[in-house]
C-alpha cells in the first residue's frame, strides 16, 4: 500500500496513546502526594481546634478518648460478691409461671419455647425407671357368664343381667401374667432431689404406672414366632391413651389427674364375670406375697416415711374406684389403699389365646416420667422429651400352655387292626364323653350325644390320624400323625391308667344334668397337655403321655 495513503493519525496513533498514558500516571501521583483531610466533627471541633482533620488527627483523638474512659473505669466501686437470691429472703413465693409462647399447633406436637433456669437449684433429677418383679404366668380357665337377650333384644356381654335376659356360661380360656412394681423408689428419688418442692408446686410430685405393656412369641414347628403385642382383655374398658406429643409444658400434672382416676383399669382390670355375676379376681390377689416383696415394701415404706412423702405419693387424695376387688388373705380390700403402697401388684390378662397352643411372654413397665416437659431446667435436659420411665421388656422365663378343651386316650387294637379309646370333649363349660374307633389311614373323631341338650349330636374332629398300631404284650404301640403333620406315639397302656381320664369321666354330663361349673377362682381340673416323642416306625418306642386334640 503507498504511505500517500495513510493520514497523520494513522501515521502517529501510537505516539497519542503514550503520550497520555504519561499524562495520567503524573496526575495520579500529584493526587498521592495530596494531604488526606475530612471536615471535623461538630462534637469535638472545639477541642481540637481545626476546621479538618488528617489520619493522625483522628487516631489522636480516638487514643484520648479511650483515655478518659479507663480512667473512669478505674474509679468505679467494687462489685458485691454475694448474690442477692429473693428465694431466700422471702422463702417460696407463689408466683405464676411465665405463659409459654407457642411456636406451632398443639396437634403437630411441636414444643413451645418456655422460660429455663441454669441454677443448679432449679435443675430437677429424672427418677430412675424401676422394672417388675416376680414375674408369673399361668394359663388358666373359667366359666365366665354369658348375657343373652330376649327375642328383639340387644345382645349383651360380660355384664350384670337385666330383666328378660338369661345368662349362660361359656369356657373362657386365658393366661394371667402378673408381677410387682417397686413404684416408691420413684417417689423416694423425687423427694430426695433438692429441686422437689418446686415439682410439688407445679403438682408433678407423683409416681404413676401408665401402662403394663405385654408382648408375646408362641411356639410353632419352625420355632418361636416374632414377638407382638398382646392387647388388653375385652372384660374390661382400655384405660384412656393420652397423647404426650400434643401436650404443652406444664400440661403434665393434668394428665396425671387422668392416670390417678384410672389406677385400677391400668392395674388390676376387671376380668368376667362366672355362673354368680361375680367379678373374677386377679390370681395375684389370693397368692401369698413372696417374703422378698413383704420386706421390700417394708423397707420402701420406712424410707417414704422419713423422707416426708405426701400421702399415697399423691398431693390430692385418690378418690375412691367402683369394682374394688374383694377381701384377699395377702392385699389390702380397699383399692384406695391398694394404690398408695410402695410396692404394687399389677394383672395382665391375655384372652386371646387358643388352647393348647404354647407361649412365652415379655412384659414392659412404662412409669409416667415427672420431668416431661419440665420447664425450669433438668439435670439430664434430654429427659424433657422423653413421656416414660422404663426398665425395658423383661422376658418371663419358660413357657405357657393353655388348657385344652378336647383330650382323647387310646385303649387298645382289634382283630381288624382299629385303634379304640375315648374322646373328652368340652361344650359351654360342660364335658361330654365319646367313643373313638378308628383303622389306620383314618381321623381320630367321634360323634357326641350331648346327654343333657335332648340328645343333641356333637361331631369332633381330634385333627389326629392313625398311620399304624403294632400289639405288644399287654399293651399296642400306636403311630399317630398330629394336626401339623408330624408323628408322635402313644403307648396304650400308660394311656388308659391316667388319672386325667379317671377325672373327666366323672365331669361328663349325665342325662338332664345341671352344668357343672368351675369354683370361685377356676380350680376345676383340666388334664395339661403332655409332651410327645417323634415315631421312629411301627416299633415299640419309650412310653409317653397322652397328647390332646386340636382346640375347636
Amino acid at each position: 500500500m503507498a504511505a500517500k495513503n495513510v493520514n497523520f493519525f494513522e501515521q502517529h496513533v501510537e505516539k497519542i496513546v503514550l503520550a497520555l498514558a504519561v499524562a495520567g500516571a503524573g496526575f495520579l501521583g500529584y493526587l498521592a502526594i495530596q494531604p488526606i483531610t475530612i471536615p471535623t466533627p461538630d462534637a469535638i471541633k472545639a477541642q481540637v481546634g481545626k476546621e479538618e482533620m488528617g489520619p493522625n488527627d483522628i487516631e489522636e483523638s480516638v487514643t484520648a478518648q479511650l483515655n478518659v474512659v479507663e480512667k473512669q473505669q478505674a474509679n468505679l466501686p467494687a462489685p458485691d460478691s454475694k448474690v442477692s437470691d429473693p428465694r431466700q429472703k422471702w422463702g417460696k413465693l407463689d408466683i405464676p409461671s411465665p405463659p409459654a409462647v407457642a411456636i406451632g399447633p398443639a396437634n403437630m406436637g411441636l414444643k413451645p419455647v418456655a422460660t429455663t433456669s441454669n441454677n443448679p437449684q432449679d435443675q430437677l433429677a429424672t427418677p430412675n425407671p424401676v422394672g417388675p418383679e416376680y414375674l408369673h404366668a399361668e394359663a388358666r380357665q373359667e366359666q365366665v357368664a354369658v348375657v343373652q337377650a330376649p327375642p328383639g333384644g340387644a345382645a349383651g356381654g360380660a355384664v350384670a343381667p337385666a330383666a328378660g335376659m338369661v345368662v349362660q356360661t361359656r369356657t373362657q380360656n386365658y393366661v394371667a401374667i402378673d408381677g410387682y412394681v417397686p413404684i416408691g423408689k420413684v417417689m423416694l428419688d423425687l423427694l430426695q432431689d433438692k429441686a422437689a418442692n418446686i415439682a410439688a408446686g407445679q403438682g408433678i410430685q407423683r409416681a404413676q404406672i401408665y401402662r403394663i405393656s405385654v408382648e408375646r412369641s408362641e411356639q410353632t414347628p419352625a420355632g418361636w414366632s416374632d414377638w407382638k403385642a398382646v392387647p388388653p382383655t375385652k372384660a374390661s374398658p382400655a384405660p384412656t391413651e393420652i397423647n404426650f406429643g400434643a401436650m404443652k409444658d406444664g400440661d403434665l400434672a393434668s394428665a396425671m389427674d387422668v392416670i390417678d382416676t384410672e389406677f385400677k383399669q391400668i392395674l388390676l382390670p376387671d376380668f368376667y364375670q362366672d355362673g354368680q355375676n361375680v367379678v373374677i379376681q386377679p390370681p395375684i390377689l389370693s397368692r401369698p406375697i413372696p417374703p422378698k416383696i413383704t420386706d421390700e415394701q417394708k423397707t420402701l415404706q420406712e424410707e417414704l416415711d422419713k423422707a416426708k412423702a405426701p400421702t399415697g405419693f399423691r398431693p390430692v387424695a385418690p378418690a375412691p374406684v367402683p369394682g374394688a376387688p374383694a377381701a384377699a388373705p395377702a392385699w389390702p380390700i380397699d383399692i384406695t389403699v391398694l394404690r398408695t403402697m410402695a410396692v404394687v401388684p399389677f394383672t395382665f390378662y391375655d384372652d386371646t389365646v387358643e388352647p393348647n397352643h404354647t407361649y412365652r411372654y415379655r412384659v414392659e413397665v412404662k412409669i409416667v416420667n415427672p420431668t416431661y416437659g419440665w420447664r425450669w431446667g433438668l439435670k439430664n435436659p434430654k429427659m424433657k422429651t422423653e413421656p416414660f420411665l422404663t426398665t425395658g421388656k423383661v422376658v418371663i422365663p419358660g413357657s405357657v400352655t393353655v388348657l385344652s378343651d378336647l383330650v382323647f386316650f387310646l385303649s387298645g387294637v382289634d382283630s381288624r387292626n382299629a385303634v379304640s379309646g375315648v374322646i373328652f370333649r368340652q361344650n359351654n363349660g360342660k364335658w361330654y364323653r365319646g367313643d373313638i374307633t378308628a383303622f389306620p389311614g383314618q381321623k381320630i373323631e367321634s360323634k357326641i350325644t350331648l346327654a343333657d341338650e335332648a340328645n343333641k349330636v356333637m361331631e369332633v374332629d381330634t385333627g389326629f390320624t392313625v398311620v399304624d398300631a403294632v400289639p405288644g404284650q399287654g399293651n399296642v404301640h400306636v403311630i399317630l400323625k398330629d394336626p401339623t403333620g408330624n408323628l408322635v406315639t402313644r403307648e396304650t397302656r400308660e394311656d388308659w391308667i391316667k388319672a386325667d381320664r379317671t377325672a373327666l369321666g366323672e365331669k361328663v354330663q349325665k342325662p338332664g344334668a345341671a352344668a357343672t361349673t368351675t369354683a370361685p377362682g377356676g380350680e376345676m381340673t383340666i388334664p395339661t397337655p403332655p409332651q410327645t416323642t417323634p415315631a421312629r416306625g411301627p416299633v415299640r418306642g419309650p412310653p409317653v403321655t397322652p397328647t390332646p386334640g386340636r382346640g375347636q
